[in-house]
């Protein structure tokens, strides 16, 4: 998908993401190497939770609870 990026983010492109392994490519339309993506260091650097593009999809359900913790 490379060219067809385009935003105001000059590294991501508005993806929000950059590939672990690659940090110069956007996640996941730039790179499909496998490798998870992080939060751009540029626009998504804020603490706390990174923002996530427009019509993200969380494919993992989250346990509220934490390990080891009494039920």
């Amino acid at each position: 998908m490379v060219g067809k990026l385009s935003g105001t983010c000059p590294l991501c492109h508005d993806a929000r993401f950059v590939c672990e392994d690659h940090p110069r490519l956007a996640w996941p339309d730039e790179c499909n190497c496998g490798a998870p993506g992080k939060p751009c260091p540029v626009c998504n650097a804020a603490p706390g939770r990174p923002r996530l593009r427009d019509g993200f999809v969380i494919d993992e359900e989250v346990d509220e609870e934490l390990p080891g913790e009494n039920r």
